[in-house]
């Protein structure tokens, strides 16, 4: 489970929660969203109801205005088995709240790298010295950041470890070349 931002792009989702998410997601995964964290079941179908009635009698997609950007609401009544041009009627409430609430979206694989903020993999951790960032089978070959397979949620975690561990084999890379000067 994941807390945050979410974003609907023209290639899939983003967003802090996507990335975290992205970590553990594999094709073939069901992403589900609760669109409306802020109520539980009962009250978001209660909410439309009463959203219904303030607005007159207006189609699904009129009832998501506001709401919802217009391609998320389509999808989101589409997969609620509801016409976006629709009128939208009392008893239509239960099925919106429903997909509202879980609002699958299959996992097809990883975006484009270029727009990647963080990648997985890397050389074993274990074949380096953890006080030097050397590797144990190959002297004088130092890694750090992404080359190591460390990556952490979002947060500033991702950059401190490449900054930090940066520090760490640059120093003793430069101590290793002295030596042997």
């Amino acid at each position: 489970a994941e807390a945050g931002e979410v974003l609907f792009r023209d290639y899939g989702v983003s967003g802090i929660a996507v990335f975290n998410l992205s970590r553990f997601a594999r094709p073939g995964d069901a992403l589900l969203l609760d669109l409306l964290p802020q109520f539980d079941a009962r009250a978001c179908e209660q909410n439309l109801r009463n959203r219904r009635a303030r607005l007159g009698a207006p189609t699904g997609e009129g009832l998501l205005v506001g709401m919802f950007v217009s391609q998320v609401a389509r999808a989101v009544l589409k997969q609620a088995g509801l016409r976006p041009d629709a009128p939208f009627a009392d008893g239509d409430a239960p099925a919106l709240a429903r997909t509202l609430k879980v609002f699958a979206l299959a996992v097809r694989g990883v975006g484009d790298a270029r727009q990647c903020q963080v990648t997985r993999g890397g050389f074993a951790v274990a074949a380096f010295d953890a006080r030097t960032l050397e590797a144990r089978e190959l002297p004088g070959l130092f890694a750090a950041g992404e080359a190591l397979d460390v990556d952490a949620p979002c947060g500033g975690y991702n950059l401190h470890w490449a900054w930090a561990s940066g520090i760490v084999a640059g120093r003793a890379a430069a101590a290793a070349l002295a030596k042997r000067k």
